[in-house]
This record gives structure tokens, C-alpha cells and sequence, in this order.
């Protein structure tokens, strides 16, 4: 409804000259969970903002995968194998390296019980 997108934009106007943070639309990205395509690319064009899909990245972590999949975790361990190279060489000693690794393998176990629910 176009009068709906005036009071949601006219919100965000208000909400920037009180609190000085704007929302930069050509920045920002419109997701839906269980809403009709043609309706988020519609939204989309009214709020003048980008349409995107699913999974995304925030603060560095994919958000919205099948956290099942081996394909889900391969940029993670990526990037965690390549920060422990860098710490190996800087830091730690064999043991400390082996405590670090049973953390981290210890920490995704428990992480997959929690996210399941």
C-alpha cells in the first residue's frame, strides 16, 4: 500500500532529524522470510533500496544457511585455518596450539546442539 511506504519513509525522516542517524537507502538491502518476491521487489523500488537474497553476510558470518551442509562451514574453517597459521607462527607453542584446536572443535559442537533449537 503506497501510503504504507510514505509513513515508513516519513518515519525514517523523523527518527534521522531527532537522533542524527539517517538510514543511507541506496546502502541498505531489503530481505524477506516468507514474503512474496514480487512484493519485496516492489517494496524495494518504492524505498529506493537494493533487493537481496539469502544467505547473507553480517559482521562477518554467513546468516541464513543450512548450517548442516559442509558447504556452509568451508569459508569459516578458511578463515579460521588461515588466522591459526598466522598465530602458529607468531604465538603458540605446540601444546597451546593443540589446547586452541580442542576449544574451537569443542565450542562448534556444542554451538550445532544450541542452533538446532
Amino acid at each position: 500500500d503506497q501510503e504504507k511506504f510514505k509513513n515508513l519513509l516519513q518515519l525514517l525522516e523523523v527518527f534521522c532529524s531527532i537522533f542524527g542517524w539517517c538510514v543511507n537507502m541506496a546502502k541498505s538491502t531489503l530481505l524477506g522470510i516468507n514474503v512474496d518476491e514480487e512484493f519485496i521487489h516492489s517494496t524495494a523500488v518504492h524505498l529506493v533500496c537494493e533487493v537481496g537474497s539469502w544467505p547473507i553476510k553480517y559482521l562477518g558470518m554467513p546468516l541464513g544457511g543450512n548450517l548442516e551442509k559442509l558447504d556452509f562451514w568451508e569459508p569459516i574453517v578458511a578463515k579460521v585455518t588461515k588466522r591459526l597459521d598466522r598465530w602458529k607462527r607468531a604465538f603458540l607453542s605446540r601444546g597451546g596450539r593443540l589446547a586452541l584446536i580442542q576449544s574451537v572443535l569443542s565450542s562448534i559442537h556444542s554451538y550445532l546442539l544450541f542452533a538446532n533449537f
